[in-house]
């Protein structure tokens, strides 16, 4: 019963978490967009003084950096989640293999996107953040840029994958209390109809 609530617990901070950052990460875009389209007083003076351009590609990577690192972070917390997942679902759920294999696929994709694509994401975002002051051509930067969209497809498609799998893991989890619960009623009713229809005769054989 405790490992089973440990695992559900665990699971909701992966889930929630995903959720979380996700709403972070676009919210700090839209909190830098909305400033530099409706700056206040103070704000608009140091833009026109500084240039629009340069404010735009300063606040843009500044705000990329901000949410690569929570991303990263993020990431990290999610493979100490998936440890303890992998390790303890299995006494959870009586070694039910298939969501074993689940909760490891899911804990796979988090180690494939942070070897191989946040790396990738973070170095091309880079390049794209400071493209103004390069001498990348219009050609080569609109292929970084496609480079970036398709890792971060790939990306989103890991999330929605994982945030797949947890719900089912949950819900899983769920019918399976459930079961146990509804066993343990039925063998403490069974044992009671056992005791009604065998009664204790012992007085009078004696």
């Amino acid at each position: 019963m405790h490992t089973r609530r440990l695992v559900a617990f665990l699971l909701g901070v992966w889930l929630g978490g995903m959720l979380l950052v996700a709403y972070i990460t676009n919210s700090n875009i839209s909190t830098t967009r909305n400033m530099l389209e409706n700056p206040a007083e103070g704000p608009r003076r140091m833009i026109e003084l500084s240039g629009r351009e340069r404010v735009l590609t300063l606040l843009n990577h500044n705000t990329s950096e901000i949410n690569r690192s929570i991303v990263e972070f993020w990431e990290w917390v999610q493979i100490a989640v998936g440890v303890g997942i992998v390790c303890t679902l299995p006494f959870a759920m009586r070694l039910k293999w298939a969501y074993l294999i689940a909760a490891v696929l899911m804990f796979l994709t988090v180690i494939a996107q942070r070897i191989f694509l946040t790396p990738e994401m973070i170095g091309v975002g880079r390049i794209i953040d400071m493209a103004g002051g390069t001498v990348w051509t219009q050609d080569e930067l609109w292929k970084e840029r496609q480079s970036l969209h398709m890792l971060q497809q790939l990306y989103w498609a890991g999330e929605v994958g994982k945030v797949m799998i947890g719900i089912g893991l949950t819900a899983a989890l769920l019918i399976f209390r459930k079961k146990d619960s509804y066993k343990s009623r039925s063998s403490t009713r069974s044992g009671k109809v056992d005791a009604v229809d065998d009664p204790n005769y012992s007085h009078v054989d004696r």
